[in-house]
């Protein structure tokens, strides 16, 4: 059981109806977003505001994610390579009259969250967890790719 009413929601890649359909009726309880907000879906964008208002309204926390890893990567050290579901969420942001605003958002809200989390008995990870979390807590900075190597 955890310790207060919650709704976890997984991979929502860009499918903005189906995360507001996941928020629905939930406002009673606190929202765990676990990444991959964006890509693949037709509207990255959208999803992605409404994320970061859910976050930045103190409703909801987001987990670091591959997908969003990706995007906060290219938009912070442009060291990513753009292509295929990168370069359809890049242009759909792009084509938001708020595009800076979406960038620096994004950038601010997942620069402070974490690579998982523990609440109650319940331990909150996008994709795949090494037991070595459990002994860990998440780390503040980025992950390297040898420290990922570790975990």
């Amino acid at each position: 059981m955890t310790p207060f009413p919650c709704r976890i929601i997984p991979d929502v890649h860009g499918e903005t109806g189906a995360l507001q359909a996941a928020v629905s009726g939930s406002e009673d309880r606190h929202l765990f977003l676990l990444g991959d907000l964006v890509d693949f879906g037709p509207d990255p964008a959208g999803t992605l505001a409404l994320a970061l208002d859910l976050v930045e309204s103190g409703r909801a926390t987001l987990v670091r994610s591959n997908h969003d890893d990706r995007l906060y990567r290219h938009l912070t050290r442009g060291k990513v390579t753009v292509r295929g579901t990168l370069a359809r969420t890049l242009e759909a942001i792009g084509a938001r009259p708020d595009a800076q605003e979406l960038h620096a958002r994004f950038c601010a809200v997942y620069a402070a969250a974490p690579w998982w989390l523990r609440i109650g008995d319940y331990f909150l990870v996008h994709g795949a967890m090494d037991p070595l979390m459990l002994e860990h807590a998440a780390p503040v900075e980025p992950l390297t790719g040898r420290q990922r190597g570790k975990l």
